[in-house]
């Protein structure tokens, strides 16, 4: 349903408010001017319908025109300024804003200003820039700390040179014919040995089992959750008038309604159900399985003479100093007693370590790759070096 109703406007000269049918301050004779708008009520319904017929020709003539001469709101059903006279045809329609449907007064939410937003935004990443570049302050500084040039000395060192001399001679052998070399020689039978265990058949044996088969089926009776209609709610419905400002002192109102249909949901019920299930038993077998033994395997048994390098002496030097050094090369070549067509061959090793200590009395260890660089290192100089877990990583040259 559909009615006009009337507004009111207050007078800026004397706050008195009037009614939107007078154009003119009913307590002090001023004129409505632009800055003097309409006002709908607060609550709309409670607000009579304009019934009589004059007002009701005023309210649906339509939005008023202002004087563009005296600036005072005419009525659109007035050809001339009430005011100054002039014609309706050079004023201009009355615009206190877009016609919009009108309920209760919501509150209007506070934007937030694109400044203020800016500075938060630059804020927050600000504190998130300096947080990591904390981090990574940090963590450059400890890396460095860690791997700094430090002054140690040799606190300790400790070497030693191995040689093993080999010999190419004639060794016994005893063993089988696919163990004997092809250059072996003086090859003579020491009898028959053990050479392997042979799995024989022996018997079959009668081994008892039980096999699960299926015998006939049982009905089982169980409960199945199915759909059994619909549990439905009524909503009333609601209605609420909206008014809209028709910007000549009355304003058209209409009932929005809204609600007044059905909501359902499926119902769901237990139904009882019934279905055949297999039923087993055990029944007993019996299958035969092989069985076997071992079985001993003999072979021809041989000594034999034959050529072959092997280790004969191993020399050794070691010490705590810097003063690193070899067998003798007379200790090493003790050719004496060569049989004709024997050889000898020498393998070398070393392993070298240096202790450093700095002021505070850490310890660093690090393992020359050679003599001369073990040499480098003798007790008690100073060097500089970077390490890190108490591993020398590098020995710095003077000036780096």
């Amino acid at each position: 349903m559909s009615r006009k109703i009337e507004l009111t406007w207050v007078c800026s000269s004397c706050q008195f408010r009037n009614l939107g049918r007078h154009k003119e301050c009913q307590q002090c004779g001023n004129p409505k001017d632009d800055t003097e708008k309409y006002e709908m009520p607060g609550e709309t319904r409670a607000v009579a319908s304009v019934v009589d017929a004059k007002l009701l020709q005023q309210a649906s003539a339509g939005a008023d025109w202002r004087c563009r001469y005296c600036g005072s709101d005419q009525r659109r059903l007035d050809h001339r300024c009430a005011q100054c006279g002039a014609d309706s045809s050079e004023g201009a329609s009355v615009n206190e804003g877009v016609a919009a449907p009108f309920s209760a007064p919501q509150p209007v939410p506070r934007a937030r200003s694109p400044r203020r937003l800016g500075l938060l935004v630059a804020g927050v990443v600000g504190v998130l820039g300096a947080l990591l570049f904390s981090c990574v302050a940090f963590g450059a500084l400890a890396s460095w700390w860690s791997g700094r040039p430090r002054e140690v000395r040799v606190a300790g060192t400790t070497w030693e040179q191995v040689v093993h001399v080999d010999r190419y001679r004639v060794f016994d052998r005893e063993g089988f014919a696919e163990a004997r070399s092809p250059g072996a020689f003086e090859v003579r039978s020491l009898g028959p040995r053990r050479h392997h265990d042979e799995q024989v058949f022996d018997h079959l044996e009668t081994v008892h089992f039980t096999e699960r088969v299926q015998d006939g089926y049982d009905t089982e009776t169980y409960s199945e959750r199915v759909s059994c209609g619909e549990d439905c709610t009524t909503t009333p419905e609601t209605c609420h008038e909206v008014c809209t400002n028709d910007n000549n002192g009355f304003a058209s109102c209409s009932d929005v309604c809204s609600g007044g249909g059905q909501s359902c949901s499926t119902r769901y019920c237990d139904e009882a159900r019934t279905r055949q299930v297999p039923r087993f038993r055990d029944e007993p077998r019996t299958r035969e399985e092989p069985r076997y033994r071992a079985e001993p395997r003999f072979a021809e048994w041989f000594a034999y003479k034959e050529w072959a390098w092997g280790e004969d002496r191993v020399l050794r030097e070691a010490g705590a100093d810097t003063a690193s050094r070899w067998p003798s090369p007379a200790a090493i070549h003790l050719a004496v007693g060569l049989r004709q067509g024997e050889l000898e061959r020498e393998r070398r090793e070393a392993r070298y370590a240096v202790r450093f200590a700095d002021d505070d009395g850490d310890s660093y260890a690090l393992v020359p790759a050679s003599e001369p660089d073990f040499a480098r290192f003798p007790l008690g100089s100073r060097h500089r070096i970077r390490a890190s877990g108490g591993q020398v990583e590098a020995v710095l040259a003077p000036g780096e």
